[in-house]
């Protein structure tokens, strides 16, 4: 679903939203549950320079 711009993803239930955020928690992907069914991504506030010259 699209919404100003923002792509987004409600999941079914909350433990279902849980799961998804353990599971991006264990492949590094800090992210938080958001109400009862969506989450938050929260990227890191800093890049080394390999993934600056990565994403260049």
């Amino acid at each position: 679903m699209i919404e100003s711009g923002l792509e987004y993803v409600q999941f079914d239930t909350a433990e279902h939203r849980n799961a998804v955020v353990k599971g991006a928690l264990d492949r590094g992907l800090f992210t938080l549950g958001c109400g009862k069914e969506s989450i938050r991504l929260h990227p890191p506030l800093e890049s080394s320079n390999r993934e600056v010259k990565f994403k260049s």
